[in-house]
């Protein structure tokens, strides 16, 4: 452990330590990397894109995007021409409109900039898709309107919060919101079960939620 802390970056010793304090949730990433081509996982990564109002660029422990092979030769072409307008990108090596960003921090960390990290992340993420619609069918953005269109997962080692993003429109003016999904000590919501075939079988409402994101969002989004 001390080669690793002195020989890596901070975003990998934050990946490993992950998979020692909750092997089951960090093995997701592995797992889908290998059966979901569409995916696309980036690691500590400056985003290109930020919301407005921020100041400094996205750049979550984790992130869930789409990679080019989510969308048919056609759909590129419209986004490349879309894109010399407003870029479509949201990493350096072409990934794009990610639907879950993870900030992860110390025991100690300050959960309340953990929380500020994560909102800057999934805000940027539904604003790349909101003026998309809009330039694409007017009507569209009725459809998504006060729907889910990313998450973000915010986690200390001691607690952890998912939270729902979406925006809604107010006198012609778009207002971004988010709703707190779960939050929950992980003490308590990871355990240890024990099923009638005598298999050990790790249990977290927050684990669901984060496979359910991965299998069934993913293709919504």
């Amino acid at each position: 452990m001390h080669f690793l802390c002195i020989t890596s970056n901070e975003a990998q010793v934050t990946e490993q330590l992950s998979t020692l304090l909750l092997p089951e949730p960090a093995d997701i990433p592995d797992k889908y990397d290998q059966t979901n081509d569409s995916i696309d996982r980036q690691v500590c990564n400056l985003w290109i894109r930020k919301w407005t109002d921020a100041i400094t660029l996205p750049k979550p422990n984790f992130s869930y995007a789409m990679n080019q092979i989510a969308f048919q030769p056609e759909h590129l072409e419209r986004l490349m021409f879309y894109g010399t307008f407003q870029p479509v990108n949201f990493f350096p090596d072409g990934r794009y409109f990610p639907f879950l960003v993870c900030e992860v921090m110390s025991a100690k960390g300050n959960m309340n900039n953990c929380h500020q990290q994560a909102v800057k992340g999934a805000i940027t993420a539904v604003k790349g898709i909101v003026p998309l619609c809009a330039y694409a069918d007017l009507g569209a953005l009725d459809d998504i309107e006060a729907r889910i269109l990313c998450y973000s997962i915010e986690n200390n080692h001691e607690r952890l919060k998912i939270l729902e993003h979406f925006f809604t429109r107010e006198n012609c003016e778009i207002r971004y919101y988010n709703y707190k999904l779960f939050h929950g000590e992980l003490e308590e919501d990871v355990m240890e079960i024990v099923g009638s075939d005598c298999q050990r079988v790790i249990w977290s409402k927050a684990l669901a939620i984060m496979r359910e994101i991965l299998d069934d969002f993913y293709k919504t989004h």
